[in-house]
């Protein structure tokens, strides 16, 4: 006794740890995170399984996972810093630190429990081959106790056929006061077909534990999954020139402007401004986001270009730091410069340029994250003047050979790829369903299997309440012929069968009808074959039977009547 109390309060210690583990994962209370890459090492490797948990306060030194705007997933690191409700995160084998930094609101919970391949096995558990040995497993698990079930209950019946008793339930008066047939005690018999049979709340427990094998893959499988998507992005620069001369015909304003000619008798030089722009294809959102994740260094140089693409730098400015999607640099070409440049390349060469061309050159160096995607790349546009004589104008205003636009405005297209979460999928006999569809499916399969099983239990013990006529009536019903007299009467020869389930195979046997007598005693079953009655119950008015019949059998039967026809 203490063995089936122990193992029942260890099933439902068992079934109760697992609803709760079920509701928790429902709710989002409780969350698993297989953890990908190198960030984490030593501690983490990929493949391991994270069980993190929700919580109110977090703290620096804490290990979190937290959703990340710019992957789209959930990563698994460390907090290092917290400044006015907002923390840093950083990976232990990263040697810098995450380019965000979130609220509590982000992060999903704490680290609870670090399982080493736990990923890989929950991944076989949600695999199509992984989800068939777990039902097979649930299956084989309650068969298994159903069997045990009926063989103890069978050696408990042949117990108290070896010992002369009934069983338990089995004589004098069934449940609620029904009244059994009178004919006395009986015995349980392998194949009475009035018996309550008990196999049909297989099926729908059967179809729960597969139910509850598919809820379990889908409530531990997460929303989302790594994925690579290319990111677009475009690359500007926007040249503008200016100088001051005096006012005049040439220039009314007093300024040159973008476009114009410069004539080098009315100033000593011009300033050009190159302005750098990076545009992802991507909404004003994430335009925005990109602006506030890029930084790198824009400089300039000015070059004198002379025959067989001979160059000589005139002058140069900085590289500098800027940071955002945006930044400037302004150089002065000065007149003087210039021509010192080419005194001095006559001077060795022997060679007169005569005339020349000014080449204006910015180098951008950018880095940083365009909507998810790292970047990392250059640009070196170029804008060309010709100086023939006393004037300086545009090379040309056909577009730059080496980028897309007009030489004013020359600009350059690049991408990179970015890992962003992607709806996940749950196999679904051969198909690929979302994990959404996936966890409402075995959500109504668990309710519609359970439903299924309450009716089931339901009819069945409506049935298991019936007193045996009502049992017999519903099993047989379409095979009595009621009577209103006993062919018992006067027959010469009168067997009592043990079962009814007996009297059945009798009835099949000699292709006979089964004959009902309901009087105020009972119910009487009689099946007439020949001169031989057999019969199932007491007749109206006579005793219940008190021999013992010996061992149990459906044709167990003894004679109780034997007349002699002259």
């Amino acid at each position: 006794m203490g063995a089936r109390r122990l193992r029942r309060t260890g099933a439902t210690l068992f079934l109760v740890v697992a609803l709760a583990t079920l509701v928790a994962l429902a709710t989002g209370a409780v969350r698993l995170v297989t953890t990908h890459g190198v960030s984490m090492l030593p501690r983490f490797h990929t493949g391991d399984l994270a069980v993190i948990v929700r919580a109110p306060t977090y703290h620096v030194g804490e290990i979190v996972g937290y959703y990340s705007p710019l992957l789209h997933i959930v990563v698994l690191h460390r907090i290092v810093a917290e400044h006015a409700g907002r923390f840093t995160f950083k990976g232990d084998h990263n040697n810098f630190l995450d380019p965000v930094r979130l609220p509590a609101s982000s992060i999903r919970g704490r680290l609870l429990l670090h399982v080493p391949h736990g990923g890989q096995v929950l991944a076989l558990v949600r695999s199509p081959a992984g989800l068939g040995f777990v039902a097979f497993g649930f299956v084989a698990l309650g068969v298994s106790w159903t069997s045990r079930r009926v063989r103890m209950r069978n050696r408990k019946a042949r117990s108290f056929r070896r010992a002369g008793a009934a069983p338990p339930r089995r004589a004098g008066v069934a449940r609620r006061g029904r009244p059994l047939l009178p004919t006395g005690p009986r015995h349980a018999a392998a194949r009475d077909t009035t018996a309550v049979p008990r196999w049909p709340i297989a099926i729908p427990a059967a179809c729960m534990l597969v139910a509850a094998a598919f809820a379990f893959a889908a409530w531990t499988h997460p929303t989302t999954r790594a994925g690579m998507r290319t990111v677009a992005y475009k690359q500007g620069v926007t040249f503008t020139y200016t100088a001051r001369v005096p006012k005049g015909v040439a220039y009314p304003s007093g300024l040159v402007q973008t476009g114009q000619p410069v004539f080098l008798r009315l100033t000593d030089g011009i300033l050009v401004t190159a302005r750098y722009q990076l545009r992802p294809g991507a909404t004003p959102a994430a335009a925005a986001t990109t602006a506030a994740r890029l930084s790198g260094t824009i400089g300039a140089t000015v070059d004198l270009q002379g025959p067989e693409g001979w160059r000589g730098q005139v002058t140069s400015v900085g590289p500098t730091r800027f940071s955002g999607s945006t930044a400037s640099v302004t150089i002065g070409v000065g007149v003087a410069r210039v021509d010192a440049v080419a005194h001095s390349f006559a001077q060795e060469t022997g060679v007169a340029l005569g005339s020349g061309n000014i080449v204006v050159t910015p180098t951008v160096h950018v880095r940083g994250a365009v909507a998810g995607a790292a970047v990392a790349d250059s640009f070196s546009p170029s804008l060309s003047f010709q100086m023939s004589g006393s004037e300086l104008y545009l090379l040309s205003s056909t577009p730059d050979a080496a980028s897309g636009g007009s030489q004013l405005s020359p600009s350059t297209t690049g991408s990179a790829d970015a890992v962003v979460g992607v709806p996940a999928t749950v196999p679904v006999l051969g198909l690929a369903l979302g994990v959404d569809a996936a966890r409402a499916l075995a959500v109504a399969a668990l309710v519609l299997s359970l439903v299924a099983g309450l009716v089931v239990v339901a009819r069945l013990e409506g049935r298991r309440r019936m007193d045996e006529p009502a049992r017999i009536r519903a099993a047989h019903g379409h095979d009595l012929v009621v009577v209103s007299s006993s062919p018992a009467t006067d027959a010469p020869l009168v067997v009592d069968v043990e079962t009814f389930g007996g009297l059945v195979r009798l009835a099949d046997r000699f292709d006979c009808v089964i004959l009902e007598l309901t009087h105020e005693a009972g119910h009487t079953y009689y099946v007439e074959c020949g001169a031989t009655v057999y019969r199932y119950g007491s007749e109206p008015g006579a005793g219940p039977v008190t021999d013992d019949p010996g061992p149990p059998s459906d044709l167990t039967y003894h004679v109780t009547a034997l007349r002699t026809v002259s």
